[in-house]
């Protein structure tokens, strides 16, 4: 490759990379500008480290819990887990679970987990049944990532918003 196409395709890189980076989109639009990331990636990476840098959409809040509180989200235009508020994250921190802990990839973080291992360990056994548990929940969830948990404090209170304002106070 020439090698001024190759700084053109970092720069591109460069800039996806910087308006993703701290950004919160519906996840079916981040989901689609981390596959342009990604494909610019792959051309400009070696193959040995391009999955160093790939992004990908993850949920705020995990689509799991839309069908809980469905009619609230709808309340804030979000009618269905596409257009869930979503962040951008390096794919080794989204995707390592319990099962795939990220010292497979990377043996200088043994025993860590990706960010939705974290939160699934965190959730699995809690029955979530109002916003206020929501919100615990996930704040706690993210203690150690504090500008996702930013972000779900900003969900939660448009969605509290949009609930005291169709009078459902009830689930609050």
């Amino acid at each position: 490759m020439k090698e001024n196409v190759k700084e053109k395709l970092f720069v591109c890189a460069n800039t996806l990379y910087s308006s993703l980076a701290d950004t919160v989109l519906p996840y079916n639009i981040l989901k689609n500008r981390c596959s342009e990331f990604n494909a610019i990636v792959d051309i400009i990476e070696p193959v040995e480290t391009r999955w160093q840098l790939y992004l990908e959409a993850h949920h705020i809040i995990e689509k799991r819990h839309f069908e809980v509180f469905k009619n609230y989200f709808k309340l804030i235009g979000i009618n269905n887990t596409d257009v869930m508020p979503a962040v951008a994250l390096h794919k080794m921190w989204h995707r390592m679970t319990t099962r795939k802990k990220l010292d497979e990839w990377v043996p200088s973080v043994r025993g860590m987990k990706g960010l939705t291992g974290e939160l699934l360990e965190k959730i699995k056994f809690v029955k979530i049944t109002d916003i206020s548990m929501l919100q615990h929940i996930y704040i706690s969830a993210y203690w150690d990532f504090p500008n996702v948990q930013k972000k779900v404090i900003d969900l939660i209170r448009e969605l509290r918003a949009a609930i005291l304002s169709e009078d459902n106070v009830d689930i609050l």
